[in-house]
């Protein structure tokens, strides 16, 4: 099975070393950077303040792909879909320990999972900053073959919808000019939010 760890190269250094992690939240803090700090302040009454997450940060783009191939979440305690390698658990293990995160899951997809397991940073009351944490499948593709596949499955998804869509219109369209067809002799056709009735031979 392959892996892949989102570890950014830079920030592995503060990785066990409380030393160096100290070291960033004292001139942060210094610096008066509310940014940083909002990534690892406590949440509730009682929590101590988190470390610093040293994984990739998932941009818009990322999230976008990945929320396409990979539409189901579940908390990693509860992934059934596939065995999770050694090494992955090892990367979830050091973030739990670390306290990197506010919560972290595992999208995956149900028919093929290739599951990408994710860190959430809370922030706000509804927003939270993405980290990929690892990758792990069959295969692990590069993300500009991942971003071609997502393209042309959400192409699949809007196609099937917008047909589905027409067919609908057909059928309204065909019925509303062949009343007959129609035991009641009211016909109802809804143009937005407007509903227009007609009665046979009126």
């Amino acid at each position: 099975m392959a892996v892949e760890i989102y570890l950014e190269p830079e920030l592995s250094e503060m990785v066990g070393s409380e030393e160096v992690t100290a070291e960033w939240r004292q001139l942060a803090e210094e610096l008066g950077m509310e940014g940083q700090l909002k990534l690892i302040e406590p949440k509730s009454s009682g929590e101590t303040d988190k470390n610093p997450s040293p994984y990739i940060h998932m941009n818009k783009k990322a999230e976008n792909v990945f929320a396409i191939l990979c539409p189901e979440v579940v908390d990693y305690k509860k992934y059934d879909k596939s065995t999770i390698p050694r090494e992955v658990l090892k990367e979830i293990a050091l973030a739990e320990k670390e306290k990197f995160f506010d919560q972290i899951c595992i999208w995956y997809d149900d028919a093929s999972p290739d599951p990408l397991v994710v860190g959430y940073i809370k922030v706000g009351t509804y927003e939270h900053v993405k980290h990929m944490i690892a990758r792990f499948g069959d295969e692990v593709l590069p993300f500009e073959v991942l971003e071609e596949k997502a393209i042309i499955r959400l192409k699949k998804r809007l196609t099937d919808k917008l047909t589905a869509a027409l067919t609908g219109i057909n059928v309204k369209v065909d019925g509303f000019f062949n009343p007959a067809r129609y035991n009641d002799d009211n016909l109802n056709i809804e143009f937005t939010t407007v509903t227009y009735s007609h009665r046979n031979g009126v």
